[in-house]
């Protein structure tokens, strides 16, 4: 390591675009995409980015945040209310500072060049060891890896980081021509159950749909109904800002599809989504709840997304986390994610390790 530097730097701006693309080559979340995040105002997340170089050309960037994390945040049922009833009279209690590799949303990346890529990680691990000291995170961690990065981290498991399930991607691959042609792939009961729900929609005014890279003009009714989906969730990782919802229609207008339905002229679903190749890639819905049941609109929005890939060639649709019940009656398969996680007290670590293995998501999602 010794012909490595290590730089950690705030922005994304601080990386010439240049560098970004030679260790992210071909990546639909560029670095306008990290811009955008560090520019959309995250409430309670601090960005980073440790930058790995060799004779003064980057071989490595690794995105990072810190986050005082809830211990809550993947339990669900009984003992989640009962810390939150806590949490009432001691904010503090059951949080800890974590310095994350990876991104607040989505799946989490490094970019290395070249074949040294166990030395590149150790000095990432290093500039991450030094920020952590910096800004008094008791935790370290990478969040959301796919088993792509598995020869990259999994070496981290010696230097005293523990391996966890995290939740899983979901997607469905497109490889039939019509709708009715994908209905059959999907078991007896699924089946029935999704043409019973898509009928019923079928009896009132079908919504219409809009789809588009400008929400200028509507961005107070999308984060609206953004806002009525996240009050919802019973898994809570941060409330997304409007200003992102508006701002990536600029920084990736080429990527970005904003799927927008609406009865009578109003607003009443979206999903914004990201297309790249021959994939599109669901990041946020949001639903009127008023009328969500009534008219199916979950289903009926998929039913509508579905055959606009068919149409487009699209031959992967990457639909978001949770639900997870829904999308496997869907047809959807399921995409391993995984975190590495220590805390930086050796001391404290092993017993961090029952901590991590009892809060895993696993153990509150039902996907086991």
């Amino acid at each position: 390591m010794d012909d490595l530097t290590v730089k950690v730097v705030r922005n994304a701006t601080d990386i010439t675009s240049e560098a970004w693309g030679m260790v992210f080559p071909d990546d639909p979340k560029s670095h306008n995409y990290f811009k955008l995040i560090d520019e959309s105002g995250f409430e309670g997340f601090s960005f980073y980015y440790v930058i790995i170089c060799r004779e003064n050309k980057v071989v490595g960037i690794a995105p990072c945040f810190i986050i005082r994390y809830p211990l809550d945040t993947t339990m669900e049922g009984l003992l989640k209310k009962i810390i939150a009833n806590i949490r009432k009279f001691l904010p503090s209690i059951f949080t800890l500072k974590v310095l994350f590799c990876g991104s607040p949303i989505g799946e989490g990346k490094i970019g290395i060049i070249g074949q040294y890529k166990h030395e590149i990680t150790n000095a990432i691990l290093s500039g991450m060891g030094n920020l952590a000291k910096k800004e008094n995170t008791s935790v370290l961690g990478f969040k959301d890896f796919f088993a792509e990065y598995k020869n990259v981290l999994d070496h981290v498991v010696g230097e005293g980081f523990y391996k966890v399930n995290s939740y899983p991607s979901v997607k469905i691959d497109i490889d039939f021509n019509f709708f009715d042609e994908y209905l059959k792939t999907l078991s007896s009961a699924s089946r029935y159950d999704l043409r019973r729900k898509l009928k019923q929609a079928d009896n009132f005014e079908a919504p219409d749909l809009d789809i588009t890279d400008n929400v200028d003009g509507i961005i107070d009714e999308v984060y609206g109904l953004y806002l009525q989906t996240y009050s919802k969730s019973k898994i809570k990782w941060g409330e997304i800002p409007k200003k992102f919802f508006a701002d990536i229609c600029c920084h990736m207008k080429e990527n970005v599809k904003y799927f927008l339905w609406r009865i009578n002229g109003k607003l009443v679903a979206f999903n914004l989504c990201l297309s790249y190749g021959d994939s599109l890639t669901s990041m946020y819905i949001g639903l009127d709840y008023s009328i969500a049941y009534k008219y199916h609109l979950y289903f009926t929005a998929f039913r509508d997304q579905i055959n606009w890939c068919i149409r487009n060639n699209i031959k992967t649709f990457h639909s978001g986390e949770f639900a997870y019940e829904a999308k496997r009656r869907l047809g959807f398969s399921f995409v391993p994610k995984h975190y590495y996680v220590k805390h930086t007290n050796r001391f404290v670590n092993p017993f961090f390790k029952i901590l991590c293995f009892a809060l895993k998501p696993e153990n509150f999602n039902g996907r086991k």
